[in-house]
């Protein structure tokens, strides 16, 4: 435990006398929060949400795409009916 103290007191002490340095990681969190709440709105959209009703059609459907794949011979037909299902 004396190891993880001392590097633990290096880092608050440096981090206590840098001025611009506290800036900068403000502003590198503020970027990454953006980031991410861009990234979740426009390239992650909830499409569950927009096709399933409950929590139990979500895992149902969920759990068919898993077990359709799982034995290796998926036919071009189990494909495009997952896709039309998921399209609803």
């Amino acid at each position: 435990m004396g190891t993880l103290s001392k590097i633990k007191d290096l880092y608050l002490g440096g981090m206590k006398s840098m001025k611009l340095g506290k800036t900068l990681w403000k502003i590198i969190g503020i970027k990454l929060v953006v980031i991410f709440v861009v990234f979740k709105l426009f390239f992650f959209p909830d499409v569950m949400d927009k096709v399933f009703e409950t929590d139990s059609q979500k895992a149902e459907h969920v759990f068919h795409v898993l077990t359709a794949n799982a034995g290796g011979n998926v036919t071009k037909g189990e494909i495009n009916h997952q896709n039309t299902y998921l399209r609803r």
